[in-house]
């Protein structure tokens, strides 16, 4: 999981920038540390509740994060953070649930519940939703650099007993940059 990008209104303070820089350099306890900071001067201040959020995912401490979304109802507000903190902990059937339940539809989201359909082992809803998101990124010619998508849908065709799309697949060959990956497959 990511941190949301952020707005150009985060330089107008020092403390904000210090949150980039920790968070540009990866340092998930120091953002933390600084979010909270802004937290008790702005409880409110949505990027740093996501940045909250995705500092506690990304330190392995997901029940925290779930237990900070509850007890300040920010399910709504931060569905992302949330069905990810869910998914983290093996909750894969709440985190779908927030999933379809959700304002929100985007690739993260979409890919997040095919991984939580592929965690239960239905395999073939995870390989639709793959499916789908590849050939939306095809007709939109944003398949590049799309390694990770590949890779996710490719697992997902092997534990498919159906096997049923081999045209579907055959039609990836020049989007597929690791041929050994295909020729198993086929």
């Amino acid at each position: 999981i990511r941190y949301r990008s952020r707005h150009s209104c985060w330089t107008a303070l020092p403390i904000f920038n210090e949150l980039n820089e920790t968070i540009e350099k990866g340092d998930h306890n120091q953002s933390l540390s600084i979010c909270n900071k802004i937290l008790a001067q702005y409880p409110t201040e949505k990027e740093a509740i996501s940045s909250k959020l995705i500092s506690l995912i990304n330190l392995s401490k997901s029940d925290e994060a779930i237990t900070f979304i509850k007890s300040n109802n920010l399910e709504k507000d931060n569905q992302l953070e949330y069905a990810y903190a869910l998914y983290d902990i093996k909750n894969f059937k709440e985190s779908i649930d927030v999933i379809t339940k959700s304002e929100q539809s985007n690739d993260v989201m979409n890919i997040l519940l095919a991984q939580n359909y592929y965690k239960l082992g239905d395999y073939e809803k995870s390989y639709e939703i793959y499916k789908k998101l590849i050939e939306e990124k095809i007709n939109s010619e944003e398949i590049e650099n799309e390694a990770d998508l590949f890779a996710n849908f490719l697992a997902c065709f092997a534990m498919n007993a159906n096997n049923k799309d081999k045209d579907f697949l055959n039609g990836l060959k020049k989007y597929l940059s690791t041929w050994e990956s295909y020729y198993n497959l086929i």
